[in-house]
């Protein structure tokens, strides 16, 4: 009977302490909330801790202390304690999703409100605490590698654009966004890569698909690849018709293949688009002068004077054009000019 008795008293012990300790979690937890209700965070986040002391894994007591680091706009330590509770449980699952994008929504415009502000440095914090807070919204990621361009951080952004296609692989915009940082980066042959997948499955008549293509171009240009980048400025010039620069490297493609015919061509129509236009008239007498039509080539050097008279350049060519056309008063005074600009006694 005394062993029965010892065991029945044993058990009683058992049961009591376990009462203790769940009655001493609970009134930490319902202290918090009530703290909570008078906006005492600190207090609140006080017994909270107070609570997962006592009970490590108590979902609830972390979600309280995720609440309470959210009204004090610490959320890198609301994520973590939200991250917490729903180890521990999913009963919270759906509030703290509702939390997560009532801040991200907050930090993202706040963000965008940064960029416009010209302040990108404090935007790429915004934006980085975004993605914290919600890793699989694409949105944050875009503004990130804007606000690192800002900055003049290629490198940061391109890193943001690849994890952001990681997420969200068949968003054309991000890869179109990639292949250009790739080209402002120099790197070439990685941008055409992207870019081709781009324009592969964009619809031609997207702004994506068209800038896609037109970074491409430029992109063959630059790896010297001067027939595939006039197949693709044709093919630009299909999705953007009448685009000044793509014209204007087609005739610069076509007089570095001594093809100064086209080039005097493609000239012309950037001529047509922007009838001031320096460089075009400049090329197209370089271009006379490559062919011998020294006479033909004059008026365009004459115009090109006229838009940029401190061009040194443009001087010296038209001297060279007025001599050869059998003016050689005027082709003198033209490289006298020359060389006043270029500072020559």
């Amino acid at each position: 009977m005394k062993k029965l008795s010892a065991l029945i008293i044993l058990g009683i012990g058992v049961t009591l302490v376990a009462f203790l300790f769940i009655s001493c979690q609970q009134t930490a937890v319902t202290s918090a909330k009530v703290y909570m209700q008078q906006s005492n965070y600190d207090k609140a986040i006080e017994q909270c801790k107070i609570a997962i002391k006592q009970m490590p894994n108590d979902a609830e007591a972390y979600f309280v202390l995720g609440e309470a680091y959210g009204k004090k706009r610490m959320y890198h330590e609301m994520n973590e304690a939200f991250k917490k509770s729903l180890e521990f449980s999913q009963k919270h699952a759906e509030e703290i999703k509702h939390e997560r994008l009532k801040y991200w929504v907050g930090i993202f415009n706040s963000g965008v409100a940064l960029v416009k502000q010209n302040k990108p440095e404090e935007a790429i914090k915004k934006f980085s605490l975004a993605i914290e807070l919600l890793p699989n919204k694409t949105e944050a990621y875009k503004n990130l590698a804007y606000a690192y361009s800002q900055v003049n951080d290629d490198s940061s952004a391109i890193q943001t654009y690849l994890k952001a296609i990681k997420i969200d692989p068949n968003d054309l915009e991000l890869k179109d966004f990639l292949g250009l940082f790739y080209y402002r980066a120099k790197q070439y042959d990685k941008a055409i890569e992207v870019l081709k997948e781009v324009i592969a499955k964009a619809d031609p008549k997207s702004k994506v698909y068209k800038d896609a293509i037109y970074n491409l171009a430029y992109s063959y240009d630059l790896t010297g690849q001067s027939d595939k980048a006039l197949e693709t400025y044709r093919s630009a010039l299909k999705a953007a018709p009448g685009d000044k620069d793509l014209l204007f490297n087609m005739g610069r493609l076509y007089f570095i293949q001594k093809n100064y015919d086209k080039a005097i061509e493609k000239f012309q129509e950037v001529i047509k688009i922007d009838s001031t236009d320096f460089d075009a008239h400049l090329n197209i007498g370089n271009a006379y002068l490559q062919l011998n039509k020294f006479k033909e080539a004059i008026p365009y050097f004459e115009k090109a004077t006229q838009f940029k008279p401190d061009n040194a350049t443009a001087w010296n060519n038209l001297g060279v054009a007025y001599v050869r056309a059998g003016f050689p008063k005027k082709g003198k005074a033209a490289f006298d000019k020359a060389d006043e600009l270029k500072g020559v006694k």
